[in-house]
């Protein structure tokens, strides 16, 4: 499986564009995921799973940027924090790895996730 990354909210924006700098210099797929696909699982959007019936996801948009590496080996996530710092670009808060167990969530159920676990993490509750 090609490595690709599922971003979230850095269309047309700076940070964006730098980040996409990275991706495609590192020969990454990159899919900027719509309000639109938020109910469709993780892995589908990624190409890993076949698609499944989209979850009803009525909910509003989030404004976190957020960003989830698909098939990235230790290495490639080592590359991509490495020259994210290098390019004095804030670190992505909201990040994962797909997994077996999150490729069947949706966006919305994956962001939840990562936004209590960064709340816990730097001692927000």
């Amino acid at each position: 499986m090609k490595a690709c990354v599922l971003l979230y909210h850095f269309s047309g924006t700076k940070r964006g564009r730098i980040l996409k700098g990275i991706l495609v210099s590192m020969g990454v797929r990159i899919k900027n995921v719509e309000l639109s696909e938020y109910g469709r699982p993780l892995g589908a959007l990624a190409g890993v799973l076949e698609e499944e019936k989209q979850k009803e996801d009525g909910g509003d948009d989030f404004a976190e940027e957020m960003m989830i590496m698909c098939g990235f080996t230790q290495s490639m996530i080592q590359e991509l924090l490495t020259r994210i710092r290098r390019q004095r670009m804030a670190p992505v808060a909201l990040k994962a790895i797909l997994t077996e167990t999150n490729q069947n969530w949706n966006s919305r159920e994956i962001y939840e996730e990562l936004k209590k676990e960064h709340e816990m993490m730097h001692g927000r509750q």
